[in-house]
């Protein structure tokens, strides 16, 4: 059996800062500030359409992803593993599931984010994630990891927190 996890809200419990850094560059930007209760409500990927949701212009689209990632890594700290994610995948790992990180985040940055979890540390058999920062879709990464290992899809649960992860 292999789990596939996202990262970000799922393992991390980082929507509070994603939200906060969101709202930071929207309003340098001059665009409308959101909730979590919102952002939880219409986040959706590829970010770009939420962003769009938002009103972000395709012309602004890079500068405001490319701030956002910014504030997100200079404020990453701030972010905590969920309560109890840690004991969750040291549970599956001890069963012998397979493990991996599946993430639309930027591939270095998600490495170098894991690794300051060492409660996670030898607990996954991969960590995945995309070449840029603008978090298009983690789909295609998804299918190739369970090629490449050779693990059956049926055999394969997908752990998130937003329908791009069902």
């Amino acid at each position: 059996m292999t789990i596939l996890w996202d990262w970000n809200g799922t393992l991390l419990s980082d929507v509070p800062l994603v939200v906060r850094i969101n709202n930071e560059v929207f309003a340098r930007h001059g665009y409308r500030l959101t909730s979590e209760e919102e952002y939880r409500r219409i986040f959706r990927f590829p970010v770009k359409d939420y962003y769009t949701d938002i009103g972000v212009t395709d012309e602004d689209f890079p500068l405001v992803a490319k701030e956002w990632n910014e504030g997100y890594v200079a404020n990453f700290h701030l972010a905590q593993l969920h309560q109890t994610a840690a004991e969750a995948v040291h549970r599956f790992h001890d069963a012998g599931f397979h493990q991996a990180i599946i993430s639309a985040s930027q591939v270095d940055q998600l490495r170098a984010q894991v690794v300051k979890f060492p409660e996670l540390n030898g607990m996954f058999d991969d960590i995945l994630g995309l070449g840029d920062v603008y978090a298009v879709s983690k789909v295609q990464l998804a299918k190739d990891y369970l090629s490449r290992k050779g693990y059956d899809p049926a055999d394969t649960v997908f752990l998130g927190d937003t329908s791009h992860d069902a």
